[in-house]
């Protein structure tokens, strides 16, 4: 007998609203269960499709697909094994399926306490999406929506690529304070040499400034502002 951890099934006549909530409740702790009621779905010859209830099933640890067929008293043909979560999940409410009616994602029921809404939008983030949160202060909004694995491995890479950056960036602040110390060193000589400026000529102070000034405009051409630590952070968000 086949077994899975996730299961999906249709079943009619449709499950009334008040029925589902209780089953809902009555299976919460055991399987966590989406489930919708396609009730204006129009056949390919235009007709009327006969109301029915979708479900989607997932268990922590795998099932035979006999258990979820007793489970609702169906025969095991009725039940079938998830192969693409997404691809199930998004079926409930038709929305890759744009020759089918669109439900609302307010209309899919669910035990769990993720919203059917809020577990489309984590399908639909991607790694930089995900890195941008945790930059934000906001990673916990992803609990349970996002593999706990996942998580801490791009929370990892910020941190190494955060060090990394801030690493670079004392670096070059450290050259900078060397360039300032070996600039100043130049220029003191150079005072020193015409310090007494009673004895030297016009020529000779012009000529001590003009070199004070280009050892300035050197500095300033090889002097690179360091990024800030803002601006390091703001880097990693992009």
């Amino acid at each position: 007998m086949m077994t899975g951890r996730v299961f999906t099934l249709a079943l009619q006549p449709a499950w009334r609203d008040d029925e589902l909530r209780d089953f809902l409740n009555e299976q919460k702790g055991t399987a966590t269960i989406y489930a919708i009621t396609h009730d204006s779905d129009i056949g390919e010859a235009g007709e009327p499709v006969t109301p029915h209830t979708h479900f989607y099933v997932e268990y922590d640890t795998p099932r035979k697909l006999s258990t979820v067929a007793n489970l609702f008293h169906v025969a095991p043909n009725f039940v079938e094994v998830v192969r693409n979560k997404k691809a199930s999940l998004r079926y409930l409410a038709h929305l890759d399926a744009p020759d089918k009616c669109e439900y609302s994602m307010e209309a899919v029921l669910t035990n769990s306490t993720i919203e059917y809404a809020q577990l489309i939008m984590a399908q639909d983030l991607t790694d930089k999406d995900i890195a941008r949160y945790i930059s934000d202060g906001r990673g916990i909004d992803l609990l349970g929506l996002v593999p706990s694995g996942k998580l801490r491995t791009i929370q990892a890479f910020l941190h190494f690529d955060s060090s990394n950056a801030l690493l670079q960036e004392t670096r070059s602040m450290r050259h900078q304070l060397d360039r300032v110390v070996e600039v100043m060193d130049k220029v003191e000589q150079i005072v020193t040499s015409v310090a007494d400026l009673t004895k030297v000529t016009l020529e000779q102070s012009t000529s001590a400034l003009q070199s004070i000034a280009s050892e300035i405009r050197a500095f300033r051409k090889t002097a690179k502002p360091a990024p800030s630590f803002h601006s390091t952070v703001k880097s990693l968000k992009r």
